[in-house]
């Protein structure tokens, strides 16, 4: 009867250590994502504030010129 209980005991801890390291892995992938998506998002962000100051370096100061387009 101990022999069951040991076993019993042992698997259990055995798949709440495994539910633990597969849980670390999820957190783990997610981290990397959101880390992977923040980096595109400041790429993407910084790609258009150059964008928009090259427009506005092209854009005539002279507010009539600036009309008549």
């Amino acid at each position: 009867m101990d022999t069951l209980v040991e076993q019993l005991t042992a698997t259990l801890a055995l798949d709440r250590h495994q539910e633990k390291q597969q849980q670390l892995i999820v957190m783990e992938e997610r981290a990397t994502i959101a880390r992977e998506l923040h980096d595109s998002i400041a790429q993407s962000l910084s790609c258009m504030k150059m964008q928009s100051a090259a427009c506005r370096c092209r854009i005539p100061t002279c507010p009539r010129v600036a009309n008549s387009c």
